[in-house]
């Protein structure tokens, strides 16, 4: 990516378990892929994995390259 590409992972801890919150977003915002779920906080490396995969799924690439070859 670049500083210029929304793309965003906030985690959380909410009663012992690990909340991580992905997004990856359009340069102009019309499209934007949100994805979340939680873990124990030892399986966080999967946790990140899994939500990243979940996004690549639904196009979160696909956002990434076409923002790319706008910012350049």
């Amino acid at each position: 990516g670049s500083c210029e590409i929304p793309i965003a992972a906030h985690a959380t801890l909410n009663a012992g378990k690990l909340v991580l919150k992905g997004l990856v977003a359009s340069v102009d915002g019309s499209e934007i892929i949100t994805e979340d779920d939680s873990s124990s906080i030892s399986d966080a490396i999967e946790l990140g994995e899994r939500v990243g995969r979940r996004m690549l799924a639904r196009g979160a690439d696909r956002i990434i390259q076409q923002a790319l070859h706008q910012t350049t």
